[in-house]
């Protein structure tokens, strides 16, 4: 049964209870007026018993027709009255019939001593006692009535009281039980949704809220619990997407990075392009200028490369650069730097180089790594180069004064590079050249060695 259904039922047992409250407080009155009516009348009798008894008395010292004529008068205003009370009960119909028979009888005396005034003394007072007799006994049947009357009273009273109390008490214990197991019931859902709630709001989301009524509170649960379901996919839904929107923002991100490194690089060898060596090398010299360090500037060009792209083709060519972009990258400190300026063009910042006398023997190990042999494909290569070099802050402390002056070097070494020389060192500072051995190695790749190509 639903809440509203046992609340309503409620408020009807407490309308009967206010209806047989009703009901008892007027069958009560009624009673009450009831009894006032007959001990009023019984009032009235007594009253009028006394009249007839006080007359009589006047007779006795005083006959006269006239008292007799008005003590009638009063036997009948008697018998109307008693005419009047209703006879609901045995004993009091029993009473009232003996009433009117004690009425009867001193009627019939009055209208005896009524004929017969002019009856002798002695007679006359035979038949007052009669009468006095007759209106003592009209008295006593009088007291009797009323002690019924009275004791009916009692009785209809402790009835009535029994009976509003028996029925209130009933009543009230329904509505006490009813209220009392509403209670429960009512608390019971609410501690059953209040604990999910609080189990909604820690997080849980898994565990439903049970009802074992099917009224509001279990209506509710329901619904609580569907919303919870909803809560939990939603909670899913937005924690699946969450995981989607980091995988494509780490895919951005990683994207990113390639299109960065893309721009940043060279996408054949891997080394940083023009536009970002020139950036980087920048932000070195600022750095060497600031901790008053020195660096050194390398331009490498490599000589008659363009004899093994016509020979062995360009894919040989490319790979060739990528394995000599290798060697420089796994030689180089992550301080220094390396680009590809295009074609065959690297250049090199080595960074933090104080001692200028250990230069030359760095230079000719740099060469010696470019010499080095290399077979691709089948194909054995020996590359050389001509390298401009240009010192920070010697030679310059701006990037492009220090560019220009080591392709000026570059483009001196490669012009004034001997027969069958691979490769050349020129420095921008001229007092360096003589500490710098020329390596001399024939040229395998390229059959013409008597002309370099440049």
């Amino acid at each position: 049964m639903k809440i509203v259904q046992q609340l309503r039922l409620l408020i009807i047992f407490s309308l009967g209870l206010t209806a047989l409250v009703l009901v008892a407080i007027v069958k009560q009155v009624q009673t009450e007026q009831e009894s006032n009516v007959r001990l009023e009348q019984i009032l009235s009798l007594s009253s009028a018993i006394d009249t007839l008894a006080f007359d009589l008395w006047t007779l006795k010292n005083f006959s006269d027709n006239k008292l007799i004529t008005a003590n009638l008068l009063e036997i009948n205003h008697i018998e109307q009255a008693l005419a009047k009370i209703p006879k609901d009960d045995l004993v009091i119909r029993n009473d009232i019939t003996i009433l009117e028979r004690d009425i009867t009888q001193v009627r019939k005396l009055l209208t005896l001593s009524q004929q017969n005034v002019s009856l002798g003394e002695q007679s006359q007072l035979i038949l007052l006692s009669s009468l006095t007799i007759a209106i003592q006994s009209l008295r006593e049947s009088l007291y009797h009535y009323k002690l019924h009357v009275i004791n009916q009273h009692k009785h209809l009273q402790l009835q009535l009281m029994y009976l509003n109390g028996g029925v209130l008490l009933a009543f009230a214990l329904l509505i006490s039980i009813g209220a009392v197991l509403l209670l429960k019931r009512f608390e019971a859902g609410i501690q059953a949704l209040t604990t999910g709630v609080q189990q909604v709001a820690c997080g849980e989301l898994t565990t439903p809220v049970t009802s074992d009524y099917q009224d509001e509170l279990g209506f509710l649960t329901n619904h609580f619990n569907e919303m919870r379901k909803n809560l939990q996919q939603t909670t899913m839904l937005k924690a699946e997407l969450e995981i989607e929107v980091s995988r494509q923002t780490h895919a951005l991100q990683q994207q990113a990075k390639q299109l960065q490194y893309v721009a940043e690089h060279d996408d054949l060898c891997g080394l940083l392009s023009k536009n970002t060596f020139e950036r980087l090398f920048t932000i070195a010299l600022e750095r060497c200028q600031r901790d008053g360090k020195k660096g050194v500037l390398i331009f490498i060009d490599l000589n008659g490369f363009k004899g093994i792209n016509d020979t062995y083709g360009h894919q040989c060519g490319d790979m060739a650069l990528q394995q000599l972009s290798s060697r420089l990258q796994i030689k180089l400190r992550k301080s220094d730097l390396i680009g590809r300026f295009g074609g065959d063009e690297f250049v090199l910042w080595l960074d933090n180089q104080a001692k200028v006398e250990a230069l030359p023997a760095q230079l000719n190990k740099l060469v010696t790594l470019i010499e080095e042999p290399m077979e691709l494909n089948g194909i054995k290569l020996t590359l050389g180069a001509s390298l401009g070099v240009s010192r920070y802050p010697e030679d310059g402390t701006h990037n492009t004064e220090l560019l220009r002056k080591a392709d000026s070097a570059m483009y001196h070494a490669k012009n004034n590079i001997e027969a069958g020389q691979l490769s050349a060192i020129v420095f921008a500072s001229h007092t360096l050249n003589d500490n710098v051995t020329n390596n001399v190695f024939p040229y395998p790749v390229v059959k013409r060695q008597t002309k370099r190509q440049n």
